[in-house]
């Protein structure tokens, strides 16, 4: 199963400007406690945080709109919601959100919040971490992926001065989600190829998509 990284588009002639959100107001600090630990166990909010995005002037209205909270999820409209229908998505849910464009309040967003631990998934026999150094561009350390733990002691000593390549192997387990989140390398989020293609094919805006190429799944018994 073939899946891509998505992120917000650069093409100006999509966006208008990049970035689209002059500002993304959390009425809570989702990165801070109590939350930040309940949202990287996978918990959902019991009530609406009221999201609200105020969006550049120059910037063009698309159906994915860029600044969700880091790692925690994706601004989508109707559309994209009902597309999302026909797919298989991880534990989830969505929030209405305040979208401001020109002064005008826009209808129809939502904050989609979803979640799935990787780390209960992955092979750690044959997944394993890179760090690349920036100057020689040459792998300084490789090592296996052992556990939470261990990989945030990895970004936390490494991550401003190596590049941190990570290739992961799925055990057969892994369900076949076609939208994920990274909890590993926190930021990346991913989207099956079946998805990606729905989305060109109804001509869906505000992502640009490429292949991950770090992405391996073992097959179950039956093929």
């Amino acid at each position: 199963m073939k899946y891509y990284v998505f992120a917000p588009s650069m093409n100006k002639k999509v966006v208008g400007h990049y970035h689209q959100t002059e500002d993304v107001v959390l009425p809570i600090k989702l990165h801070e406690p109590p939350y930040s630990g309940r949202f990287m166990k996978g918990e959902f909010l019991d009530f609406n945080p009221e999201v609200e995005i105020i969006l550049h002037k120059k910037a063009f209205l698309t159906d994915f709109i860029d600044g969700s909270p880091q790692g925690f999820g994706i601004f989508l409209n109707d559309k994209v919601k009902e597309l999302l229908k026909g797919f298989h998505l991880p534990p989830h849910k969505y929030h209405p959100i305040k979208v401001m464009h020109k002064g005008e309040q826009i209808a129809g967003y939502y904050w989609l919040h979803f979640f799935v631990d990787l780390y209960q998934f992955i092979d750690r026999e044959k997944s394993f971490y890179e760090l690349i150094d920036q100057s020689t561009k040459e792998v300084s350390l490789k090592g296996k992926i052992e556990s939470e733990g261990q990989m945030y002691q990895i970004f936390e000593k490494y991550g401003g001065d190596y590049r941190i390549n990570i290739e992961y192997c799925f055990k057969s387990q892994m369900p076949k989600y076609d939208l994920f989140a990274n909890n590993i390398h926190v930021g990346y989020k991913y989207m099956s190829e079946r998805l990606v293609d729905m989305i060109k094919e109804k001509q869906i805006t505000g992502y640009d998509f490429v292949e991950a190429k770090n992405l391996f799944f073992e097959m179950d018994e039956n093929g």
